[in-house]
Parts: C-alpha cells; sequence; structure tokens
C-alpha cells in the first residue's frame, strides 16, 4: 500500500492509514469477512453473524493509537454490521482533528460488496455504525488490575457461577456463542460484582498478538455479567 502513497498498519482487521493535511486527522481503511476473520462465524445474535461491539472498541483503540490518543473515553453503536457468507465488507475509521484538549472524535463505516444473482458483484452504500472519542489521556481505570491483584483469588465472599451451562442459557436468549467465543473460564458473583477467569479460544489464538485487545477475548469478560 505505500506505493499508492498510504501508510501500512499490522493489524488483521486494518491494513493502510491516510494521514489527512495539516494534522486533521486520519483516514484507515482495512476489510472485514469471514475468510479473513473466521473467528466471526461463532457470534450471532438471533442466528445473524454480527460484528461484535468489541471489534468496533478495538478499531477505535488501534486507530486512536496511531494518532497518539491511545485512550478510548466513549464509544456508540449506531447499527449493527451484519456478515454475510460471501460478503466482502470495506471498513473504514476517521479520526478528526485534536479539539485541544487531547481528544479526537472517530467514525466507522462500512460498505459491503456481495454476488449477485448473475454472479457479478454489487457495491452497496457507506453506512455509520460507530462513533466515539479517543484522547491521550491515560485512563485512571488502569490502577484497577493492580488493586484486585491485592485480593485473593476467588475474592472472599464471592459465590461461583456456573460456566458450565452459562453458554446454554445464553444460547436460549438469542445470543450463539461458538468456541471462538466462549472465552469464560470461571466466574464469580459478589454483590454487584462480577469477577471473571477468561482465554481466548484456540480457533482464534492464531492472530491475537497483533491485536490490541482481541474482540473475541474482550467480548468473553461480558458474558457473566449478561447470564446475570
Amino acid at each position: 500500500v505505500t506505493a499508492a502513497g498510504l501508510g501500512a498498519i499490522d493489524h488483521p482487521m486494518l491494513g493502510a492509514m491516510v494521514p489527512l493535511p495539516g494534522g486533521r486527522g486520519a483516514v484507515f481503511s482495512g476489510r472485514v469477512s469471514l475468510a479473513a476473520q473466521p473467528w466471526l462465524r461463532d457470534h450471532a445474535v438471533f442466528d445473524r453473524l454480527l460484528l461484535p461491539a468489541t471489534a468496533f472498541a478495538e478499531l477505535l483503540l488501534v486507530a486512536g493509537a496511531e494518532v497518539h490518543c491511545g485512550t478510548l473515553e466513549e464509544l456508540t453503536l449506531e447499527a449493527p454490521l451484519v456478515v454475510g457468507e460471501d460478503d466482502e465488507i470495506a471498513i473504514s475509521v476517521v479520526v478528526g482533528d485534536d479539539d485541544g484538549d487531547g481528544r479526537r472524535e472517530v467514525e466507522v463505516y462500512s460498505r459491503r460488496t456481495a454476488a449477485r444473482p448473475d454472479g457479478e458483484p454489487e457495491t452497496f452504500a457507506w453506512a455509520r455504525h460507530a462513533s466515539g472519542v479517543v484522547s491521550d489521556e491515560v485512563s485512571s481505570s488502569s490502577a484497577a488490575p493492580q488493586a484486585l491483584a491485592s485480593e485473593a483469588w476467588p475474592p472472599p465472599g464471592a459465590e461461583p457461577v456456573d460456566v458450565a451451562s452459562m453458554y446454554d442459557r445464553l444460547a436460549d436468549a438469542g445470543l450463539g456463542y461458538g468456541p471462538a467465543f466462549q472465552g469464560a473460564v470461571a466466574a464469580w458473583r459478589r454483590g454487584d460484582e462480577t469477577f471473571c477467569e477468561i482465554a481466548l479460544g484456540d480457533d482464534a489464538t492464531g492472530d491475537a498478538a497483533r491485536f490490541a485487545v482481541h474482540p473475541a477475548l474482550l467480548d468473553a469478560a461480558f458474558h457473566a455479567m449478561v447470564d446475570g
């Protein structure tokens, strides 16, 4: 992509970027498909394969980090992104100008290409799926892992959650998580708090190091709360 004047990015979902003139932001591009991201087959909502919300968070984190704004402050999901069996989906992440306080607005768009009955490709209009704000500030939540590490594990007074049957219950609610997304190994609850041990499924480990946080792993952190 550098031969076309683009900057290259080593990421499973994004491959190129174009800095806008005058430091006004940047545009990132990539592609999503079941062939390129086979782990998406394991994320279904009411039998439709959707790009998980955690993937949008990943896109904003990666784009923000490239412009020195590595903290995701806000994320608003506006429309689901359905991934069809033969779809080739172009992704565009638009990062705006610095607002003067180290914050930038970010938008995520997609444009789907699908095969028509006659075999010719059909390209659809761009659709906006998410927006948010990234910043150059260090999140105050970064102290949470250190605070938790000082506690015994599992935390005293926490009651175990039946993880073995949790994914069956989630499936009954319309949330179909396949092996790549069944990352909750163990979980406990203590009042309003939920504690989890999560691990990435074998089907998604191949390119995990190229993500900021693999979407399937981050998604698994929410499963015990959703089940509750």
